[in-house]
């Protein structure tokens, strides 16, 4: 991302031999004096689809998940908006499963209105080609998880993901934090159930 008078998401293409070939500055969609920022791409033969975190205008915390295609000119396609009208909505990850299937990774978080309580889910959710969303899988509402940080299809029809698991931690009667543990991985199944997942303890690992 960058500025001029405004924050941008910034895509740059360059050939095989590093010749820069093109720039395509993405302002925000709600108004283009507020953040946004590029998260993830996925190549798509000669196209590309980037998730993007915007800020919502009504609300300055708030932030909703942006999607947008680009051709191999850097020309628009389409663009699309999803997220909870409540939660803020931010990507972290995507992949690509076949040419009408492209995941996104995120979470849910409720951290821009409260203090204590808070409510944090791990979020994929599926597009086709033309950015229509197909099914979303939410982390289990009674637990705290942290975004989806990676994505890759299983190959029976599923796919792993990686996250991590938090805890809520007090500071004084009217605040809490939330504190960012153990990572997480977990298989989906075809039918978007979670199978299984491990959590790592590494709360004993020397960190270099």
């Amino acid at each position: 991302y960058g500025f001029d008078t405004n924050m941008f998401a910034l895509v740059l293409r360059y050939d095989s031999l590093g010749e820069f070939m093109w720039e395509e500055k993405i302002r925000n969609s709600f108004d283009e004096e507020d953040f946004i920022r590029s998260m993830s791409m996925i190549s798509v033969d000669s196209s590309f689809i980037i998730s993007l975190r915007e800020v919502h205008p009504n609300n300055l915390v708030s932030n909703e998940i942006g999607l947008i295609k680009l051709n191999a000119e850097g020309e628009l396609i389409w663009r699309k908006t999803y997220g909870s009208p409540i939660l803020r909505d931010i990507p972290f990850s995507s992949a690509y499963l076949h040419e009408n299937a492209y995941l996104i990774g995120g979470y849910q978080i409720n951290n821009h209105v409260v203090t204590q309580n808070y409510t944090s889910r791990a979020s994929i959710f599926q597009v086709d080609s033309l950015g229509n969303k197909q099914w979303e899988w939410l982390s289990p509402v009674d637990e705290l998880w942290d975004a989806v940080y990676g994505i890759v299809a299983s190959g029976d029809g599923g796919l792993i993901g990686v996250s991590g698991n938090g805890v809520e931690k007090y500071v004084n009667p009217e605040v809490n934090f939330l504190h960012w543990g153990n990572p997480i991985i977990f298989k989906l199944n075809e039918n978007h159930d979670l199978v299984w997942q491990r959590t790592f303890d590494i709360s004993n690992m020397t960190i270099l």
